[in-house]
């Protein structure tokens, strides 16, 4: 078991990161926070008041905010399948793409036979939640409301966290923080702690982004949004405009995963990429490609890009985007032992308007960079 327990504390609303699983505190944030996170290499929490419920996403375990979003009635926070996982008003979870607002599936609680959800974590394939009402703590199949397992605790407990082996419940009305055996109410160790609320579980990842590379140079742009305009910017506007006939297309935006902290890890390789949902834009579809140059993009800004398989020298082969899935993904060459870029080249993507496209903002979409660590 690697890693540090991370937990809230009440009524101070401080996230708490512990030594592995134990009762020394190494660090503590005050950020009025009543549920917690942990998204591979950056801290979640969600705002301690219930009125406004603000989830926010940090740079590392730090108290710079490099994203918030709102989603009415959130109470816990958890990361799971590379998408922020919420429970809502006691009586739902969400799955929202990626680190944003947009719900992309959810399960009602009354399914399983709970209204008051209180703990919540993931297993690296399952959704385990704890049931307060009915004292139990419940293992989904995936993200549904089919129950894999379950087993009795009682009415107290109050957080969860998954250790990537072993399940923690916090128990904040007798004031201890148990670590059970696997996912089963046989309890390995505890500690007492008058204080927790909610938990999660730091595992030392490598601090992975993307980074969007822009201009003649070119400059390199680490960013969590992706932007398809018609500029040579990561900006919303100018927008692609629709056509009358065929085709308009994006500037074309060449990324790579790039390493900001190895922290623990020697070494990054194996770089896969895929789409964590199908991308249904009405009329609009995402091209990939690779390629070995960098070639600064070029169109008719407000209007169209140049399409990147007639005008970028490497004149690169583009498919839908959607032909990368977790099952057949885009496999990537390279690797790195230090900070920076991982991969040979750049991933080029381009945004293709049709006659058919629907005038608008377009939801988010999660496009995932899957890796090898050692």
């Amino acid at each position: 078991m690697s890693g540090n327990l991370l937990t809230t504390a009440y009524p101070s609303a401080n996230v708490r990161l512990h030594e592995g699983f134990s009762s020394t505190i190494q660090s503590t944030l005050s950020l009025n926070a009543r549920g917690v996170g942990w998204e591979r290499s950056r801290l979640l929490t969600k705002d301690v008041s219930t009125d406004l419920p603000v989830v926010r996403r940090y740079a590392g375990f730090s108290s710079t905010i490099i994203d918030s979003i709102f989603v009415s009635g959130t109470l816990r926070v958890a990361w799971g399948d590379e998408n922020l996982l919420l429970v809502v008003d006691y009586t739902k979870i969400y799955k929202c793409a990626g680190f944003s607002a947009s719900v992309i599936d959810s399960v009602s609680g009354t399914s399983f036979g709970t209204n008051e959800m209180v703990g919540l974590t993931w297993d690296g394939a399952n959704v385990i939640v704890g049931a307060r009402d009915i004292g139990k703590i419940i293992k989904l199949q995936g993200f549904s409301s089919s129950v894999f397992d379950s087993f009795s605790f009682g009415e107290n407990q109050a957080g969860l966290a998954w250790t990537g082996t072993d399940l923690v419940i916090v128990d904040f009305s007798a004031s201890k923080v148990y670590l059970m055996e696997g996912f089963s109410e046989t309890v390995h160790d505890l500690f007492a702690d008058d204080v927790a609320i909610d938990s999660s579980w730091q595992t030392p990842y490598a601090d992975v982004r993307t980074c969007l590379y822009l201009g003649s140079t070119p400059v390199e742009l680490l960013t969590l949004s992706l932007y398809f305009n018609t500029d040579d910017t990561n900006d919303p506007d100018p927008g692609v405009m629709k056509p009358a006939s065929g085709y308009y297309y994006s500037f074309w935006k060449q990324v790579a995963p790039y390493v900001v902290d190895l922290v623990g890890s020697s070494e990054i390789s194996n770089v896969k990429l895929y789409v964590s949902d199908l991308i249904d834009w009405e009329g609009c579809s995402v091209l990939c490609g690779v390629v070995s140059n960098y070639a600064q993009a070029t169109g008719e800004r407000g209007v169209t890009g140049n399409l990147a398989t007639l005008d970028h020298p490497d004149a690169p082969s583009m498919v839908n985007i959607n032909n990368y899935t977790r099952d057949t993904p885009l496999s990537l060459t390279g690797s790195t032992t230090t900070t920076g870029k991982i991969i040979d080249g750049y991933v080029i993507l381009q945004l293709r308007v049709s006659t058919e496209a629907n005038p608008n903002v377009l939801p988010a979409k999660v496009i995932v960079w899957e890796y090898d660590e050692v």
